[in-house]
């Protein structure tokens, strides 16, 4: 844990390596959860401490010091037991960055699907018009263009839910507001 075998005695706190807060700051020995228990001669709930070891490595450990008393109270010493959690930290990171890519991807998935299927509805909605201004189609046309009206439609929900999908995976606590169609061809006729 320690990266160096500790000589008994020497130093006092944590063999005198840098501690750290989970946020990166500093932390004074006389700070840290072991001198806090023996301090105030009561146990600490589990905190989480960075230790710098003596090769440089930052490991996250979690810390669980309690005291030691006689039978008259008096303090004998403190039983600190840690935890490394530096790997299951690290998994945190790569999980969130995971999250941070699938994210993007899905954003320039969406884009990338969005252009093609507005123009195919678009044309869907062109070509319907002609058809609702009187202007000779077959009735297969006519058909073909409900068909591809449809399957436009579809494609662009899934794509809508792949982004909401990505946004709720993203930021669980944000509420992801459900997207309305508009039909242009409603608008601009």
């Amino acid at each position: 844990l320690w990266g160096m075998r500790p000589v008994l005695g020497d130093p006092r706190w944590c063999l005198g390596l840098p501690l750290f807060r989970p946020d990166g700051t500093s932390l004074e020995h006389a700070d840290c959860p072991m001198a806090v228990c023996l301090r105030e001669h009561r146990p600490m709930m589990t905190a989480e401490v960075a230790i710098e070891r003596a090769d440089g490595k930052r490991i996250a450990v979690l810390s669980r010091p309690s005291p030691l008393l006689a039978a008259d109270g008096s303090l004998l010493g403190v039983i600190d037991v840690l935890t490394d959690v530096t790997d299951w930290r690290q998994a945190q990171g790569e999980a969130r960055q995971a999250v941070v890519a699938k994210t993007r991807f899905l954003a320039a998935m969406a884009h990338e699907f969005r252009t093609p299927i507005h123009a195919v509805l678009g044309f869907a909605e062109l070509l319907g018009g002609l058809a609702a201004r009187g202007q000779r189609l077959e009735a297969e046309h006519v058909a073909w263009i409900g068909e591809i009206k449809d399957a436009g439609q579809h494609l662009l929900g899934l794509v809508e839910d792949a982004i909401s999908f990505a946004q709720a995976a993203a930021s669980p606590a944000r509420p992801v507001a459900a997207g309305a169609g508009v039909r242009l061809g409603a608008i601009v006729a």
